[in-house]
């Protein structure tokens, strides 16, 4: 149905805190029809090419390295490159977790701090069950005003350049394809799609159990619940998406996606790993 839909003039980005190989492995069919933005809006890239970074200051991601290891040891914590992640333990359960799990490209590394590189792009904290809990007390007032720092989900703390966010990756395709923000859609489930979800035309917050994002809090995201996924995939093909919508209207998501089209409003949804062959 997603190739169907970009068949029929519609740009889709995969907008996320993963690793581009993760993503472009969980797209597999489609995945030289998609654009990426990768890392939390650090990277923005076509299949083949980087076309955006934004890298961190080394001074800032060093240190932050350096307050987990002093601060917070129940914490690990790893730096991503645009194409692969450094950790100092193999055998850690986060470095696992990245490279079994989620399909990351993982080096291993004595010391993180002695790293001389100009590319790293997001300093992410890990802790399985409280990572923006144990962050809250020292780490995060340490480094909100110097980077932009964004809780996902309860095992994670992403740090990027200040002044990045997913937002920031999608403005860029926004003018590359000089488009409008009011034909952009967008739907996300966590603290750092907000501000994308609050600056998109259209844009939904999932609700789901376990989603860190209520919609109600905030102005411009509709809420929505993540059942009628299937139903809003068949109906986006049915309802001729290339009549409701102009040719180069931009679809954006935090992990996956879907669509769902009715002869007034556009409605995003999140979407899951897998679509059933019956679609």
């Amino acid at each position: 149905v997603i190739d169907r839909l970009i068949d029929k003039g519609i740009i889709f980005v995969v907008c996320s805190g993963r690793q581009f190989s993760s993503e472009f492995k969980l797209f597999a069919p489609i995945k030289h029809k998609l654009l990426y933005i990768t890392d939390g809006g650090t990277v923005v890239r076509t299949p083949k090419e980087i076309l955006k970074t934004y890298p961190m200051d080394e001074d800032i991601w060093k240190g932050m390295c350096r307050m987990v290891r002093d601060e917070l040891p129940a914490c690990d914590y790893f730096a991503a490159t645009p194409d692969f992640c450094f950790a100092e333990d193999g055998g850690s359960p986060v470095f696992h977790l990245l490279r079994d799990s989620y399909g990351f490209e993982m080096r291993e590394i004595d010391d993180i701090t002695r790293l001389d590189r100009n590319d790293i792009i997001k300093f992410t904290v890990f802790h399985p069950d409280k990572c923006e809990e144990l962050c809250t007390p020292v780490f995060i007032p340490a480094w909100n005003k110097k980077a932009h720092l964004a809780a996902a989900g309860k095992e994670w703390v992403d740090c990027n350049a200040k002044g990045v966010s997913k937002w920031t990756a999608l403005s860029y395709l926004i003018d590359r394809f000089d488009l409008l923000p009011d034909e952009v859609c967008c739907f996300g489930d966590n603290l750092n799609d907000i501000e994308m979800l609050q600056n998109a035309g259209i844009s939904y917050a999932v609700t789901w159990n376990g989603s860190e994002l209520s919609w109600k809090r905030y102005r411009n995201p509709r809420g929505c619940g993540i059942s009628a996924f299937y139903r809003c995939l068949k109906k986006c093909y049915l309802l001729r998406v290339s009549y409701l919508l102009p040719t180069g209207f931009l679809l954006s998501n935090f992990h996956y996606f879907s669509a769902l089209l009715t002869p007034h409003f556009i409605f995003s949804f999140q979407g899951i790993k897998k679509v059933p062959q019956s679609l």
